[in-house]
């Protein structure tokens, strides 16, 4: 999800009349990874990490072990709702926000 987010800002830097075809591209991707992650959140809105090679596993910049970053996440989704215009998205993000307890169910 962090390629989703960092696509999504960067889809915001592009100008579509001259990078049409760069966004389509950079669209599709953040919708790709959306699309995938989504099958990982479970309906109670936590992320399923089972099988991930990397979280609970394996170390982050600041030495200690991955965890799932819920805010970058949630980010994530919430771009890909205002730029693909699919709700989904945005529902996604307002569910992960609910199982973390930043807001009233």
């Amino acid at each position: 999800m962090v390629d989703a987010l960092n696509g999504a800002r960067y889809y915001t830097t592009l100008k579509c009349e001259t990078q049409a075809a760069l966004m389509a591209r950079v669209r599709r991707m953040i919708e790709k990874t959306c699309q995938w992650e989504m099958r990982r959140v479970q309906p109670n809105g936590e992320i399923d990490v089972d099988g991930s090679t990397r979280m609970l596993k394996e170390p982050g910049r600041s030495g200690a072990i991955k965890h799932t970053n819920y805010k970058e996440v949630i980010q994530a989704f919430a771009y890909a709702g205002v730029i693909t215009g699919d709700a989904t998205y945005a529902k996604t993000a307002e569910r992960l926000v609910r199982s973390q307890g930043w807001a009233s169910k």
